[in-house]
């Protein structure tokens, strides 16, 4: 009996080694592949001179953008007939990012000042 439970921890091993070590090699593909596309950069071509070019991050850091940077990608969004996907593509971000920045501009908050003094009806 402790031969047999022997034979199925070894077969156990030898199957899940087999598994990692296949996992190994398909991931790394996948990884350097991924890494090797991300990693050109595309000019923009002559008619699409005022579109900022936007390098992919690095793997684990965040890209950050300035407010001015934000503006005129929203705006981008914004324009009538606009894909945000595309939007989102094309600068290098995803949708739900594109989504909460928009989410985030529409609930600003505006300054009040309350004076005392009659109403005009």
């Amino acid at each position: 009996m402790s031969e047999d439970r022997d034979r199925r921890a070894r077969y156990g091993e030898a199957f899940w080694r087999a598994h990692h070590e296949a996992w190994k090699r398909v991931s790394h593909t996948l990884g350097h592949t991924l890494c090797h596309t991300l990693g050109h950069v595309t000019y923009p071509s002559s008619g699409e001179a005022d579109v900022p070019v936007v390098l992919p991050a690095r793997d684990g850091h965040r890209r950050r953008f300035s407010d001015a940077q934000r503006s005129h990608i929203l705006a981008e969004a914004a324009r009538p007939g606009a894909s945000v996907s595309e939007v989102a593509r094309r600068f290098g971000i995803a949708r739900r990012v594109l989504c909460r920045w928009r989410q985030e501009e529409a609930t600003q908050f505006v300054d009040v000042e309350i004076v005392d003094g009659e109403v005009a009806p």
